[in-house]
């Protein structure tokens, strides 16, 4: 929450900080998995198949594997600013507005009053229900909107959101140790 302070007026209540759920990251990161094993299986072929066929393994096994050690070393940092990205972005909740943060080294504010939400739509997949996480779409009385992919505990989100915009005030945090 300390990261997220800088953004914040000195008057302003924290409801709650929302993250995209986990089962985004590990997602991700079991795709680079997979893609750094497809890497390593291709450099094993490599040095399989082109001695069998006679082709001189010297220069084009060497830049095979060079390129294929750089691909492994980009997917492994990839990885790595992925959990950066996770960890930086979340969805802060106030007494005045509804805050969307997002990256890592260049930082992405969204926010909206919670007085000009006039709609909140929340839409929960079967997996999401499974997991525990949904998509909310919080529209404005302009009709313009802000969609919030991924919510962990969405029960929580939508109160907190609710509790905001009635100025009913909960210790959130009591709140979500009682939901575990």
């Amino acid at each position: 929450m300390k990261i997220f302070r800088d953004i914040l007026d000195e008057q302003e209540h924290v409801y709650g900080v929302f993250r995209q759920h986990s089962v985004f990251l590990i997602g991700r990161i079991i795709t680079e998995i997979v893609l750094v094993g497809l890497a390593v299986f291709v450099m094993a072929m490599i040095g399989v198949v082109l001695p069998k066929y006679d082709v001189q393994a010297g220069i084009w096994s060497v830049i095979a594997s060079e390129v294929l050690l750089v691909i492994v070393g980009a997917l492994i940092i990839s990885a790595v600013i992925d959990v950066w990205r996770w960890r930086y972005s979340a969805t802060i909740i106030t007494n005045r507005r509804l805050i969307r943060c997002e990256g890592i080294f260049q930082r992405s504010v969204t926010d909206m009053s919670l007085q000009r939400i006039s709609e909140i739509k929340m839409t929960q997949s079967f997996w999401g229900r499974i997991v525990g996480y949904a998509n909310f779409m919080v529209m404005s009385e302009a009709e313009t909107g802000q969609e919030i992919r991924g919510v962990v505990n969405p029960i929580a989100f939508r109160t907190a959101l609710d509790d905001a915009r009635v100025g009913e005030v909960r210790d959130f945090m009591q709140d979500t140790k009682n939901q575990r």
